[in-house]
Parts: C-alpha cells; structure tokens; sequence
C-alpha cells in the first residue's frame, strides 16, 4: 500500500508594519484659508454625497487616485461613503488643501488622503488622492479612527509655532533617513506614528516611539509632493514608498501619503498610508482561512495585533502549534524563518528577541522529532533591522543544529 507524504509548514514570519517642496506660484499671494477651507469641505460633502459635478474642477484640471490619472466621476467620488472622521490642513503659500477622510463605518471602509492645489477663486487644478482600502498595507480604518481622533492636532499659538522651513525639515529628515540611517531625524518625546492600523503610542504614551530601524540600501524616496500648515504645525507629503510592494519594482514604489504633526522642530504624530498591488504588499499571508476540499481545517492562521511579542507568540505556538501537529502528524516539517517580527525591525511592529526565536525554534525543531523523524527544512524569509538580523538568524541555526537527546 502506497503511504501518502505528508508536511508541515510553519511560518513564523509575522509582520505587522514601520525632494524639493512644491514652489509657491505668483497666484497663491491672494489664496486665503477662507478659500481653501471652503474647497477641502465641498470636497468632503462631494465624497459623502457621491456627487463628484460638487468638486470645482478648472479647465484641463488633473484628478488621479493612487497615482493613476482618471474621469473624476469614475473614481472613489463615483458613489456616496459614510464618513466617521475628517481633518483638514490649509497651505495658503502653495494654495492647496489637504483632507483626511476615515471611513470605518461605510460597507466598504476606507481611509483616504486628498491633497488639491487650487486657484484663487476656488478651482481645483489638480487633485489626487491615496485611497486605502482592505489589503493596503496594514489596513483597519477602525483602529486607525480610533487612534486618529485621539490625537491633538489642533491650532497652535502664534508664538508657538515653526517656520515652515522648520516643519517641512523635520518630515524631510523623517523620509530622508529611510535612505541614509545616519540622518538624524528630530523626533519628540512623546512621539507616536500611526501606519494604516498600527500603532505605536499605545503601550507608552509617554514615549518617543516613533523611530524607525534600518531599511536596505540603497533607498530613495521620490515624488514629494507637500501640503504645509503652520497653523497647526502639520505637514502632508505624498511621495513613492520604495522596497515595500513585493508586487512593484523597487523603484520608484508604491503611492504612499503621510502626515506629520510637529511641535517645537521636533515631530509629534506621524500617520502613513500605503497602497498595495497585492495584498498587504506580498508581505504577509493575512488573516487566511481554514482551507478547502482535503486540506479543510488544516490551514492555521493567527494575527497578531501590533506590539505583540514572546507571551503572545510563543504562547499559540505551545497552545496552537504543538497540539494541531499532534493531530496531524507531519512526515516533514518546513518552516518560512522570517526575523521581521523582531524587535526594531521597519516592517514589523513586534518586540521578539533573540531568546525568543530560539525558543520558538525549539518548538519546532520538537514537532518534526515528534512526528517526523527529525525531518526538518529551514528556509530564511524576510528580516530587514540588519543590525539585529544576524544575530537573531544565529540564535535560530544554533537550536536547529543543538544536539538532541533521543
């Protein structure tokens, strides 16, 4: 009788996700905030209303989502969305305005950054917008709503307030280190940054959380387009996030939109939104399913929340793992060893250490003595904190190659 190979794949690879300005024209020295407020909040009515005839385009007036031109009426705007939350910035020296739009609790969630330059009297002349929705990068317009509305953005004291040459430098230093780690960017204490529905302020409030580790080199992030208000200390900058989108090229990226609030010189929020060709970038399996014909039931996927470490993870591995290859009995176990769930990685939003992969290879590295015969494949995945990737690959081949006692 022919025995039918089985295996046992493992993936502990959990990952959360981590130019010059727009020169003012001559025609923005009579834009006022009047005019901008106006537009940004026609602009919200239009996307509530799903009346896209609302939004005063000029003639020959450019409208892209997502870094794709199209028909205003073709797009987002093309039908009504319940909208829970809404910010907007206004740069008179540019006459443009930006609008945060959160859709959490429309039948198709959203989240959407607008930015719109504009002529004196009101008229949009181009207009463009990073639309997210289910499978962008870490989405969850929930708990990006929730974390949003918590914040204070709100108007800062005249003689409290940056330049504008202050508050865009603190942003550009921000994107600018993605490229060159020596670049010193000035974050606050606190400092928190909100990326689609991860965020880091929840542990410490206090903290200055916004620091990222180390990307690959090289990196350059292109296509700045800014949106300043030294009302509130805020900056917008739309700009191609390289690297990330497993589905692109490295360059120039992926549309990404993000927000600054910075007090003092110094960044305070920071919110980035980012658009993916496949989902979640091609950089996580997502929340899955339990499978289909044969194999129901036998697909095993655990999310984890942002901030998630070694009580956590290693606990579903002892709690999950162990009893379901007890079930069913591998022949073979394979195992994706991905490190971008360790603590300071840019991709991941997890604390694990060294210890801890060693640990949650000793789980594994028991499954496949347990059932297989010791039959065991390692395969290095992603890891991108490449100050700390070596070491934690390390702990992870020492537990593999320990000897055993029988």
């Amino acid at each position: 009788m022919r025995r039918e190979k089985s295996r046992f794949t493992i993936t502990f690879c959990s990952i959360t996700l981590a130019g010059a300005a727009f020169a003012a024209s001559a025609s923005a020295a009579g834009c006022t905030r009047e005019t901008l407020t106006k537009l940004a909040d026609t602009y919200v009515k239009a996307q509530t209303d799903g009346k896209s005839s609302m939004v005063p385009l000029a003639k020959g007036a450019y409208y892209g989502e997502n870094d794709v031109a199209m028909d205003i009426a073709k797009g987002v705007l093309a039908g009504p969305v319940k909208i829970d939350f809404t910010r907007s910035f206004y740069d008179t020296t540019q006459c443009a305005a930006f609008a945060e739009v959160v859709a959490a609790t429309d039948p198709h969630p959203y989240v959407i950054l607008t930015r719109m330059e504009a002529s004196e009297d009101g008229k949009v002349s181009k207009m463009e917008s990073v639309v997210t929705k289910q499978g962008d990068w870490l989405f969850g317009a929930d708990k990006y709503l929730g974390f949003s509305k918590g914040e204070n953005w709100g108007e800062i004291p005249k003689d409290k307030r940056d330049t504008r040459a202050a508050i865009q430098a603190a942003a550009d230093a921000y994107l600018d280190n993605w490229g060159n780690p020596d670049i010193q960017v000035p974050h606050g204490t606190p400092c928190a940054r909100l990326e689609g529905s991860a965020y880091t302020g929840t542990r410490d409030p206090a903290a200055q959380a916004c620091t990222m580790a180390k990307f690959p080199q090289p990196l350059n992030v292109t296509n700045r387009r800014y949106v300043i208000d030294e009302t509130v200390g805020a900056v917008v900058i739309f700009h191609n996030f390289p690297f990330l989108d497993a589905g692109l090229p490295r360059d120039p990226g992926t549309p990404s939109g993000q927000m600054f609030r910075v007090e003092g010189g110094k960044n305070r929020y920071i919110h980035e939104l980012t658009v993916c060709t496949t989902p979640n970038c091609g950089r996580g399996a997502g929340r899955g399913g339990p499978g289909a014909g044969k194999g129901k039931g036998l697909i095993i996927n655990r999310p984890f929340p942002a901030g998630s470490g070694r009580k956590e993870i290693l606990g579903v591995f002892r709690d999950v793992l162990v009893p379901a290859a007890e079930r069913f009995k591998p022949q073979l176990v394979m195992t994706s060893a991905g490190f971008d769930s360790r603590a300071g990685d840019p991709l991941g939003q997890f604390t694990l250490t060294d210890q801890d992969f060693a640990d949650l290879t000793d789980v594994v590295v028991e499954i496949a003595r347990q059932h297989a015969g010791g039959r065991l494949v390692s395969v290095l995945e992603g890891g991108y904190a490449l100050d700390g990737l070596p070491r934690a690959v390390g702990a992870h081949l020492a537990r593999l190659t320990a000897p055993r006692v029988a």
